[in-house]
């Protein structure tokens, strides 16, 4: 990531070269064509350093973030570590509202200690594996086999579970929703019981200090 960041740079014409040299030599640099006029460098923008060592530490969180992610035991996790771990990750990949991922990994999988197919902590369908499971059907809870996703790893099921929720013309208004509660109403196509959004409200009141109302 570091060399395309650099390339990024040049694309961007950071430094600009001497206008209308003859010779790129260093000896004429100062002198001849150039009539003794140093290179024009254009100034960098306000910041730049700032915030490009920002993006490079950010960068380095992610990874490691997602290494020490992939290596989690959730089994052997209590309900509370297990939501701030989930949340760390979500924030990290440029979730607008972790707290909300992290809950849903809760809902879904009982504080990851019951993923639906492997590595499915969301509950995502798919071709996978077969489970038995409720769902909500006329206002009753039915109990029948269905197909669930299989992910590579935790980190996956997380990373695309978060870009749905962005992308996804089901949940439109999610990612500039501005406050929890706001973003939540947006999430009532995800599952079929209907008391799903309270429910994931309910964690993230119980797991989630930063949260002050919802």
């Amino acid at each position: 990531m570091a060399s395309k960041l650099r390339e990024d740079n040049r694309k961007g014409k950071l430094i600009q070269s001497t206008r209308g040299a003859k010779n790129t030599g260093t000896s004429n640099i100062f002198k001849g064509n150039n009539k003794g006029k140093q290179p024009e460098v254009k100034k960098l923008p306000n910041g730049f350093a700032k915030n490009f060592k920002k993006a490079v530490n950010d960068r380095f969180k992610l990874v490691s973030a997602v290494q020490e992610f992939d290596k989690l035991n959730f089994k052997s996790m209590k309900p509370q570590q297990a939501y701030d771990k989930v949340k760390t990750i979500a924030k990290l990949f440029g979730d607008k509202h972790p707290e909300i991922t992290a809950a849903q990994f809760c809902v879904e999988s009982g504080f990851g200690q019951k993923p639906s197919g492997k590595f499915n902590y969301f509950g995502v369908k798919g071709k996978g594996s077969i489970v038995m499971t409720k769902e909500e059907i006329k206002g009753k809870k039915v109990s029948m086999k269905q197909s669930f996703v299989n992910y590579s790893s935790p980190i996956e099921s997380i990373a695309k579970h978060i870009k749905l929720k962005m992308t996804s013309k089901d949940f439109k208004g999610y990612s500039t929703a501005s406050t929890t509660d706001q973003a939540l109403s947006y999430l009532k196509p995800y599952a079929t019981e209907s008391d799903y959004i309270s429910v994931v409200k309910q964690v993230i009141k119980q797991h989630d200090k930063t949260i002050a109302r919802i």
